[in-house]
């Protein structure tokens, strides 16, 4: 029994490129947030929590230490956590129309 006019069947797929993934980025702007939350998974790499005015301290932040980017813009931030500086991939800092009067604790970003 032949199968004439069938065409040949490749023995290896086709070849795909790798795929970088995606930076995990969570968005809580204007969420109306008056703490940190907590539920920000650790390997986030990029958080949005700004425009939460009633936000004043970002204390457990320094538990995310794969993040790159923490847009914190027109936040009640009054200080940073003490801890921020040790946020090393950290790239990104935005922090204007807060309330600080100055920025400790990030001499080692």
């Amino acid at each position: 029994m032949g199968c004439s006019g069938s065409k040949p069947v490749d023995s290896e797929p086709p070849e795909e490129k790798p795929k970088a993934a995606p930076a995990k980025m969570v968005n809580k702007s204007g969420d109306n947030l008056s703490a940190f939350p907590s539920d920000i998974a650790a390997d986030t790499e990029e958080l949005d929590i700004s425009e939460n005015p009633s936000l004043a301290a970002l204390d457990g932040v320094e538990a995310l230490t794969k993040l790159t980017k923490l847009d914190a813009n027109s936040c009640g931030l009054t200080k940073l956590p003490a801890g921020i500086g040790s946020l090393t991939a950290l790239k990104e800092l935005l922090l204007f129309n807060n309330k600080m009067t100055e920025a400790a604790g990030i001499g080692g970003l």
